[in-house]
């Protein structure tokens, strides 16, 4: 995915206040970093789209920011996002709450969210 470049900071407002959900969706993630303030009002979005989108935007951001929604996000109704808060909290698995909220999801209904997870957890414990 395309990061946003500075001169696209007005179109991808815009973008990310769209009516469509994957509009929104890819405006956020395509954001990085920058978009931070509002991925984490994206996660409660009631598109599932969005909420992924959000989450993979905070993946590239500043971790004091990004933690505490996403480890909320763990506990999303769509496992689509919970696959995605899993994804974007690997990086910071050795944090003690990121560490809890990955423990937390090891037995997840959906088998992606279980396998990401788990796999943070082990390579936790073999560090």
């Amino acid at each position: 995915m395309a990061r946003l470049r500075p001169g696209d900071l007005a179109d991808h407002r815009r973008a990310a206040d769209d009516a469509d959900p994957l509009v929104r969706a890819a405006a956020l993630e395509a954001s990085g970093a920058a978009g931070e303030s509002r991925a984490v009002k994206g996660l409660e979005d009631p598109d599932w789209q969005v909420r992924v989108g959000a989450a993979r935007c905070l993946a590239a951001a500043d971790p004091v920011t990004a933690i505490e929604p996403l480890v909320a996000a763990l506990l999303d109704a769509s496992q689509d996002v919970r696959k995605a808060a899993v994804l974007a909290l690997i990086p910071w698995a050795s944090d003690s709450e990121v560490a809890a909220g990955l423990r937390a999801v090891i037995d997840d209904p959906d088998a992606d969210v279980r396998a990401y997870a788990r796999r943070a957890v082990h390579d936790l414990t073999r560090s």
